[in-house]
């Protein structure tokens, strides 16, 4: 997962091929760090648990000639990916879909949501925007507290903000694999300074 910049990996069954799960590197990471023995050679699907909230008991498989409108709508519910599969033939070669992926295809494609979103838009006219609660981080707690929150409240991302309550930068899951287990220990430190080893990681 690191070597490939991904965030989550499908999880095959013991008896067959087919997929069961998906792992995400929060899920993983939230393992690892759970008692002070990293237990790397655990098999993955202890990282499962019983937990009904986490991603890998939310995987969402839509075929590969479903209407975008469904994906999206399990999207909104709080999904972050579907796994695109051929309901006709379970030996085609399948993928994930993410969120992620259907903006970076408007981006691409901007012709593609013409009639029912205006690109051109203010964000502030997004008025459903102003209802939420913004949801922060302090850049003095640590970044695994963060992603652990992160992990219990199922966001992607999270705001850091300072003492004043001025935005200092974000954290989000795909931070994490620049994170590698080498440098795990840096997780302690406090978001500001965990941030910034990234930020230079990336350099």
């Amino acid at each position: 997962m690191s070597n490939n910049k991904i965030t989550s990996l499908p999880i095959y069954s013991h008896r067959d091929t087919d997929i069961v799960s998906i792992i995400n590197l929060l899920d993983i990471l939230l393992y690892l760090v759970q008692d002070k023995q990293l237990r790397l050679h655990d098999p993955v699907e202890n990282i499962l648990g019983l937990d009904n909230d986490r991603e890998s008991y939310r995987m969402h498989k839509t075929d590969r000639t479903d209407k975008l409108a469904e994906t999206l709508r399990v999207f909104a519910s709080g999904k972050h990916r579907s796994l695109v599969v051929n309901f006709n033939d379970p030996l085609d070669k399948c993928w994930l879909l993410s969120q992620t992926d259907i903006i970076r295809h408007i981006v691409n494609h901007p012709e593609s949501v013409t009639g029912l979103l205006d690109l051109e838009m203010p964000v502030n006219n997004l008025t459903l925007l102003s209802k939420q609660t913004l949801v922060t981080a302090s850049d003095h707690e640590t970044a695994l507290n963060v992603y652990q929150f992160m992990a219990d409240k199922n966001f992607g991302g999270l705001p850091i903000v300072d003492k004043n309550g001025e935005f200092v930068s974000d954290i989000c899951v795909e931070d994490l694999p620049n994170a590698n287990l080498e440098t795990i220990d840096q997780l302690v430190l406090p978001c500001k300074d965990y941030v910034k080893l990234q930020l230079l990681k990336l350099d």
